[in-house]
């Protein structure tokens, strides 16, 4: 049994070590953030001007995340809004294209939706910022808590009424962003979720949500069995019927395939016969070229000669 008299020093010294290791780790966090603010306030005016890309992403980061913080890194917290209303320029160049944000995310995307919050906020309205520009940010929006109440709703109502005048607008915003999210490899979080979720995408369930599971029967896990419960409530009864029965078939198939390809002949001989070499060779081939890895007779592969 151990002597409890023989830990207590352990713990005495443990309990005096935590306090000055917390104070260390305190006392860096303070240097960080001073060093923060005097690099803000040295470069503040190429700062509010929109023109230093390092610091509008840390100023991004504040606004949708922790805006209650943004007093870390600016002496008047306004200063956060006159550099992301004077950064489209800077960024105008970087928009990325939703083809490329359905492969992968961009850091300019939050930079450009906390702008794009910036200004709505200012003018309540987005209908000077380019379209391009609020077809990224809508990729980007929902999760942050930097918002006042209902402010997410409504930016994102006035996207949408910016960029579909009609479902053709939705359906093409669809198949450009989601749409190749369903080919990419392994099982990866997609955005078909949108159909059920977002109000604009929602008329494209009774038909975009099957015609996808049609022609991508190798999609994502999660985003087919998200698209198979919104077919199950919305599309057409008979042709999901027959999806299922053609996607069963081939799925029996492939198991039917792989389980003969899994088959070996056995050649079964009762234990104790001795096999002439002829008799061994005749089934076996030639052994000239075969390793013992490579003879099922071979003594360590079964009891075969062991009697």
């Amino acid at each position: 049994m151990t002597n409890i008299s023989s830990c207590r020093p352990l713990i005495d010294k443990d309990r005096y070590r935590w306090p000055r290791s917390n104070r260390r780790w305190q006392r860096k966090e303070d240097e960080t953030k001073l060093a923060k603010l005097a690099f803000f306030r040295e470069n503040l005016p190429r700062i509010e001007a929109g023109a230093h890309w390092g610091a509008l992403r840390l100023i991004a980061d504040y606004y949708l995340l922790q805006p209650e913080k943004m007093g870390e890194i600016f002496d008047d917290v306004r200063s956060a809004d006159r550099a992301l209303l004077n950064s489209f320029p800077l960024l105008d160049e970087h928009v990325p294209t939703l083809s490329a944000l359905s492969q992968q995310r961009k850091a300019v995307t939050r930079v450009l939706h906390a702008a794009g919050l910036a200004y709505f906020r200012g003018s309540g309205t987005l209908e000077r910022i380019d379209r391009k520009v609020l077809a990224a940010v809508k990729t980007d929006l929902g999760g942050y808590g930097g918002y006042g109440e209902g402010e997410g709703k409504a930016l994102e109502t006035e996207i949408d009424r910016l960029l579909f005048g009609d479902l053709s607008d939705v359906e093409a915003y669809a198949r450009e962003f989601i749409e190749p999210q369903l080919t990419q490899p392994g099982d990866p979080p997609t955005d078909v979720g949108w159909l059920r979720h977002k109000q604009a995408f929602k008329p494209l369930q009774k038909t975009l949500a099957l015609e996808w599971l049609e022609r991508f029967p190798e999609m994502p896990k999660g985003a087919r069995d998200t698209l198979f419960d919104i077919c199950a409530e919305h599309a057409d009864r008979s042709r999901l019927r027959h999806l299922i029965e053609r996607q069963c078939a081939a799925w029996t198939g492939r198991e039917a395939t792989t389980e003969r390809r899994k088959v070996r002949p056995k050649i079964l001989v009762p234990a104790g016969t001795i096999l002439p070499r002829r008799s061994a060779g005749s089934c076996l081939g030639s052994a000239k070229g075969r390793s013992a890895d490579d003879n099922p007779f071979a003594a360590s592969s079964g009891p075969f000669l062991s009697g």
